[in-house]
């Protein structure tokens, strides 16, 4: 998702419908979005979450992988309310 037109003011995707983009996009896309798998990990929250360690200490990540881990999920996913 991405903008075409950039309002001079606001501008926050708090409205956005993630079911119009998805109902607009072409079938064979759709298709083909139906079977990839995503993982969703630590991401970002792992630079902050070791933030004031010493370089290179990576004990305090590897403990910290158990509590927050990864998952794996269908990149497109219904909500159990609209299925």
């Amino acid at each position: 998702m991405y903008s075409k037109i950039i309002s001079p003011t606001g501008g926050g995707t708090l409205w956005s419908s993630l079911t119009s983009i998805y109902d607009a996009l072409p079938k064979h896309i759709k298709n083909y979005l139906k079977s990839p798998n995503a993982v969703h990990d630590m991401g970002d929250f792992r630079n902050t979450y070791l933030k004031n360690e010493l370089i290179g200490d990576a004990e305090k990540l590897n403990k910290g992988f158990p509590n927050f881990g990864s998952s794996i999920y269908p990149i497109i996913k219904n909500h159990p309310i609209n299925k």
